[in-house]
């Protein structure tokens, strides 16, 4: 069992959603990229940069962005210092695939192994277990 400081939050990414439709709109219709980030970025007090807006203009829509976006940065979710155990927990939840969480989860897993490909590190790993060990067995190299 996780603790509950390790659940996905419940964010309302909808308003935030209809604010990137928009700037997508009005990407589309030519408006300059970096007057649209600036914009956003001061309706929903969310930095956005307009080369950020760009990459994801066209290849991922506006609810995926919201998501990503809304998503806490790495070294916030790397001060819960998941435990082995909930770190096989919460690769469990990600492997399974169908977690509508999935992206929560991954972050989450990421941000507390010092692998530096996280959920990659062993793309071969068939029990969260061995996923997990082979995630905290990382060392960096030293020059």
């Amino acid at each position: 069992m996780l603790r509950p400081e390790l659940s996905p939050p419940d964010l309302d990414h909808g308003a935030l959603t209809s604010q990137l439709e928009h700037a997508y709109a009005r990407i589309e219709s030519g408006a300059a990229a970096s007057t649209v980030a600036e914009d956003l970025s001061r309706e929903s007090g969310i930095e956005i940069d307009y080369g950020d807006l760009l990459g994801f203009f066209g290849s991922t829509d506006a609810e995926e962005v919201a998501k990503i976006l809304l998503m806490p940065p790495r070294h916030e979710l790397a001060k819960h210092q998941l435990t082995r155990e909930e770190l096989i927990e919460v690769a469990s939840r990600f492997l399974d695939g169908d977690d509508e969480h999935e992206r929560w989860w991954t972050a989450l897993f990421d941000a507390n192994v010092p692998h530096p490909d996280g959920h990659l590190a062993d793309e071969d790993a068939e029990t969260p277990e061995a996923l997990t060990d082979a995630a905290l067995a990382y060392r960096p190299f030293v020059l």
